[in-house]
């Protein structure tokens, strides 16, 4: 048996705003099946934001199959004695929720979306009388009431008339015609928000390629902190030679004795030390690759140019090396750019699937709180296998839950805060603040004191910067120096949660006093 669409008329509505199949893809198709097209403003749920004109097109359908003249005895499946108008009811509000299918809710700003594109004046769609337990409404039809088919004998050309003659601002194109041009291909295919889209993307990928390369083309040491251990006429001459350095690497001071200046290496208050002994020529140079290779390396170098200028050797010693399975001592900046890299992703996955804008204050709550267990399953997962597993960090197990949780916590409420604030863009913005800036200053591959002065201001005051630093300290320096960076962190976690509460709460307000549904 050939297709019904061999043998009968066929009639199609296509939204001209249609971005989600594309209008394009829906009137090339109706082409191809030789329908008669009606093009319809209005988005791809045109029966929703369009209602009138859909409900002609139907209603012609119906009409050119139907033989009123005789009653049905029999005469075919396609007999029709009576057709009467589909009333036109509005879907029913649940909670700020419309219902458009059976067991599928929308959300209501996703709905307002469609009727902005669609044309529809918000005023158009009052907020019925309605209640979740008695669902009435104050109006069963508040677009004004039903259509009424015309009097009289209906043509082919249906109850509207000659085409092109229907509500809606719709007009009929015949089968095989109504091609659209180039500009409206162009406008089908990329849409202006796309194209803004993209250039957002453009500008983060170029922020990128500047801030990695920026920042690590030409690392060059600035001010790091050395103890001089020497007898006091010595002592002297030593710090001045070291702090007139062309470049100021140093940032020298005497030190009284080696064992103060090992203790202070390792409560991070000395970056190295250099040990002079008046009795040989061989001075020692105390270090801790630990907190960066890097900066062992470049103070080594330019230790043995000063000694070797005062015809001294120089032994070094290292008081703190990274583990035997932690390469270049890496490992504390890699889980946290995981840690980081799983916050901001599931507060944008959730913000994409629900709305970066919530409908309630409440729901913005739960969004947030949502995002506590995940921070506690995500610093759990990384403890295990950064401890445990890996063997790469060992001996902190507890300090790395905890610290990994706030990490989580503090980039996912702050994405959510942006999300709230900008909508999709908040979720480029948390690109630009943990990746885009945060990664390259965050003392990874060099550290601070090698990094160029943008950089090396910004980065203890970003999540991924103060994360290294908590983590490196608790597991190699006895958790010195770790105050500061866990209270940046928490400061994050803290405003992202009062700044997403308090902009849902001002962007519902402002929604209902400008007359719509918030």
């Amino acid at each position: 048996m050939p297709p019904a669409r061999k043998n009968l008329p066929v009639r199609a509505p296509v939204g001209t705003a249609d971005t989600a199949a594309g209008a394009g893809v829906v009137r090339e198709t109706a082409q191809r099946a030789g329908a008669d097209i009606t093009e319809i403003d209005g988005s791809h749920v045109i029966m929703i934001s369009q209602p009138d004109p859909v409900t002609q097109v139907v209603l012609k359908a119906l009409t050119s199959v139907s033989r009123p003249e005789r009653p049905n005895t029999g005469g075919g499946p396609f007999t029709l004695l009576e057709v009467k108008p589909a009333v036109r009811r509005r879907p029913r509000l649940v909670r700020g929720r419309h219902r458009c299918g059976p067991g599928r809710r929308v959300p209501a700003q996703t709905y307002r979306h469609w009727r902005t594109r669609a044309g529809v004046p918000a005023q158009t769609y009052p907020r019925p009388a309605t209640t979740r337990r008695s669902g009435t409404m104050a109006s069963d039809t508040p677009h004004g009431p039903p259509p009424t088919p015309p009097e009289g004998p209906q043509g082919p050309e249906g109850p509207q008339g000659p085409a092109g003659n229907g509500p809606g601002g719709s007009h009929e194109v015949p089968a095989g015609r109504g091609t659209p041009g180039f500009a409206a291909d162009l406008r089908d295919a990329v849409s202006l928000r796309a194209v803004l889209l993209m250039a957002g993307v453009l500008a983060l990928q170029l922020g990128f390629i500047l801030s990695y390369v920026g920042a690590f083309h030409s690392p060059r040491p600035h001010r790091i902190a050395v103890g001089v251990v020497a007898p006091v006429q010595v002592a002297g001459k030593l710090t001045g030679r070291l702090n007139a350095l062309s470049g100021n690497p140093f940032k020298a001071r005497a030190v009284p004795t080696a064992r103060q200046a090992r203790d202070r290496i390792l409560a991070r208050d000395l970056d190295a030390a250099i040990v002079v002994s008046p009795q040989t020529r061989t001075d020692t140079l105390l270090v801790a690759s630990a907190a960066g290779p890097s900066v062992s390396t470049v103070t080594t170098q330019i230790a043995q140019k000063v000694e070797t200028g005062q015809n001294r050797q120089i032994r070094i010693t290292d008081l703190r090396a990274p583990g035997p399975k932690d390469g270049r001592g890496l490992s504390s900046f890699y889980v946290v750019i995981g840690w980081m890299i799983g916050g901001y992703l599931v507060a944008a996955i959730m913000g994409m699937t629900g709305g970066t804008r919530p409908a309630t204050v409440r729901r913005t709550g739960f969004r947030l709180a949502g995002l506590v267990p995940y921070a506690m399953l995500s610093g759990l997962g990384g403890a295990l296998i950064i401890d445990p597993i890996l063997g790469a960090l060992t001996g902190h197990f507890w300090a790395l839950f905890g610290i990994g949780a706030l990490i989580v916590l503090a980039a996912g409420a702050a994405t959510v805060a942006f999300q709230v604030l900008l909508g999709v863009v908040g979720i480029g913005l948390a690109i630009l603040v943990f990746v885009v800036l945060g990664n390259p200053s965050a003392g990874g591959a060099y550290p601070n004191s090698l990094l160029p002065p943008f950089w090396r201001a910004i980065g203890p005051w970003l999540p991924p910067g103060a994360g290294t630093t908590a983590v490196r300290n608790s597991v190699y320096f006895g958790a010195h120096h770790t105050t500061g960076p866990l209270w940046v962190l928490a400061v994050y976690a803290a405003a992202g949660i009062l700044v997403a509460l308090a902009a849902s709460a001002l962007h519902l307000r402002r929604a209902a006093t400008r007359g719509a549904p918030a």
